[in-house]
């Protein structure tokens, strides 16, 4: 084992702890929450708004993605300025597009959402930046502190009324961006990857050319979020509340146990070593395995699918969102590395169209065939996965060995 393999080793069972701890606090936040205001219209309320900051903050991916292949070429300063333009762009049309779409808003916390959502996107870029020049444990660091704030913000709202008790939780997942984006800032990068090779152009319009490609794919992902979420919105009261609470314990898995190994690994990628672990190689994973699962997952998407409690509905959703979760690790895990060492334009293009495909066939199922809500996270997080990582295999690029 290389003296950089075992560095990054050391420091991803140093952060897994981290990681979990700041777990446990976001799993308590939403059992306070639940507690307090339980599976009603209010808590329905509040995870409408926070699916405004989430949604935005999808673009996160494309960003980390695209912050990996520019900081081969160009400087950190270029990437931020792409980025920032590019939030901007497509944070304010989704703010509007949920605004429109369901339960009567205010214009303050609308407003406070969509900056949540910016702001999540500026500090993915940071974050990415530092962990690449080998400061991932600080960073790390940085980016499960404001998890604290929101918990202990939770706690002392307890007592509001319910409408500002949900506003303070709107503010809570504002606050913790702003204080991530002045921390990163404050953290002097290191110097582990290697320096950019400058390519002529302008940096800036680069940048944004490299998010575009990242982006058709994020965009398709968020088009996908906003018509789970609203399409849920419509159903029985608690709907929406226990698929994002579902669907977050899923994300924060991922974040503990393979987002932390990502980070952890970057550096060592950027410079041209190490590769991604055996067990979270896409291109070994079997096609009638992969079959299986889209049709164990199909067939509960279906049974499940006339549920018409929000209690009734959940034993189907975890049937639907555990394997898709997997499949998630595996595409992700592949797709990050790829990035890291290189920019593979055919294949980030053709995952692009892919998302933007599945995302205008949920619209149609959704207006035309009227499809209900659990299908239609069947077709997002199940099988738009499987055919993400289909792609992948095609590549033949992910050639790993641990």
């Amino acid at each position: 084992m290389t003296a950089g393999r075992s560095a990054a080793n050391r420091a991803y069972r140093l952060a897994v702890p981290i990681s979990i701890a700041s777990a446990v606090l976001g799993v308590g936040r939403e059992l306070v929450i639940l507690q307090r205001i339980g599976l009603s219209e209010a808590n329905d309320l509040l995870q409408y708004y926070l699916s405004i900051t989430f949604t935005i903050s999808i673009l996160g991916d494309a960003m980390r993605l695209a912050v990996l292949n520019l900081l081969q070429v160009g400087t950190l300063a270029s990437a931020l300025a792409s980025t920032m333009i590019t939030a901007v762009g497509v944070g304010v049309p989704i703010a509007f597009w949920y605004a429109r779409g369901g339960p009567p808003l205010d214009p303050g916390l609308l407003v406070v959402a969509g900056v949540a959502g910016i702001l999540n996107l500026v500090t993915v870029v940071l974050l990415v930046h530092r962990q690449r020049s080998g400061r991932f444990l600080p960073a790390h660091v940085i980016t499960v502190l404001p998890n604290i704030l929101i918990f202990l913000g939770v706690v002392l709202a307890m007592g509001r009324e319910t409408p500002t008790f949900v506003a303070v939780v709107v503010g809570l997942f504002l606050a913790a961006p702003v204080i991530q984006i002045v921390m990163l800032l404050a953290l002097r990068p290191g110097n582990s990857a290697s320096p950019p090779v400058p390519e002529p152009g302008n940096g800036v319009l680069r940048g944004m050319g490299q998010i575009g490609l990242h982006g058709l794919g994020a965009v398709g992902a968020q088009a996908g979020h906003i018509l789970i979420r609203t399409a849920l919105a419509g159903q029985a009261t608690g709907m929406l509340t226990v698929f994002v609470l579902l669907s977050r314990a899923v994300d924060t898995t991922r974040a503990i146990l393979l987002d932390t190994l990502i980070g952890a690994r970057l550096a060592d990628w950027a410079a041209g070593r190490g590769r991604v672990p055996t067990l979270l190689d896409p291109v070994h994973l079997s096609l009638p395995l992969l079959g299986g699962i889209l049709a164990l997952t199909g067939a509960a998407a279906l049974l499940g699918s006339g549920a018409s409690t929000a209690l009734r509905l959940v034993p189907w959703l975890v049937v639907v969102l555990l394997p898709g979760a997997w499949l998630t690790f595996l595409q992700r895990a592949g797709y990050f590395y790829l990035n890291a060492t290189a920019s593979p334009r055919a294949l980030i293009v053709r995952l692009g169209v892919l998302d933007a495909g599945l995302a205008a066939l949920l619209a149609s199922a959704t207006a035309l065939a009227n499809w209900g809500p659990l299908l239609l996270v069947w077709l997002f997080f199940v099988l738009r996965i499987a055919l993400q990582i289909v792609l992948i295999q095609r590549a033949g690029v992910v050639d790993v060995r641990d």
